[in-house]
């Protein structure tokens, strides 16, 4: 396995880990993100939605894939071709780009300046280059 598959596959697990945390204890993932939901409950369905069943649903099945193609695992038995592994990661990796310009934006825009937020902006845009490595090292040849 190629380096840039390695970093991709360590991007995918690291973004299902992130989307399962939110589905399993989305308290936990809220207060690891410095929110606090106002009232008491009420955040919980927010986050398992849109952090556990997007990214959990897109990053789960591509890190599944990569391990079903042949040409990056290197063995006959796989049924998926690399650059049908490369369609699979595309949408995850854009998912990751848009999150970090959202963020970006808003802390230009909304004045959320907080070093968080830029922590934050960073892990996205680190997961979303990551899981882009095949991409980038098929571009560059």
């Amino acid at each position: 396995m190629s380096p840039a598959w390695i970093l991709c596959a360590l991007g995918l697990l690291a973004g299902t880990g992130i989307g399962a945390l939110a589905l399993a204890a989305p308290q936990r993932a809220l207060r690891m993100l410095g929110v606090r939901v106002e009232g008491g409950r009420g955040g919980e369905g927010e986050t398992r939605a849109i952090g556990g069943l997007l990214v959990f649903i897109h990053a789960l099945p591509a890190f599944v894939a990569l391990f079903a193609a042949a040409e990056v695992m290197g063995v006959r038995r796989g049924t998926v071709s690399q650059f049908s592994g490369m369609i699979l990661i595309a949408p995850v990796a854009l998912a990751w780009f848009g999150a970090g310009l959202g963020r970006m934006l808003s802390i230009f825009a909304d004045g959320t300046d907080r070093v968080l937020n830029w922590r934050l902006t960073f892990l996205d845009l680190v997961l979303a280059f990551m899981i882009a490595m095949p991409w980038t090292t098929t571009l560059v040849r």
